[in-house]
């Protein structure tokens, strides 16, 4: 059975160092939502092994900015 969690996984291939990643708390923080609400929303995340997840920056921004009402 596949969860939320893995199907919103992406993989990335090529990442550049520069780009931060972010965890979890960071995620939360910058959205102002419960840790647990994060893992939810489906935003794109990098898994850097079994059990640690990171989110860079830039896949944050976007899902930020395709919510925004104009």
């Amino acid at each position: 059975m596949t969860t939320q969690i893995e199907r919103t996984v992406v993989e990335v291939v090529g990442a550049t160092a520069t780009e931060p990643l972010l965890t979890v708390r960071e995620v939360a923080r910058t959205l102002s939502v419960p840790v647990k609400r994060v893992y939810e929303l489906g935003i794109p995340a990098v898994r850097l092994s079994t059990r640690s997840l990171r989110w860079r920056l830039s896949d944050v921004q976007q899902w930020i900015e395709r919510r925004i009402k104009r």
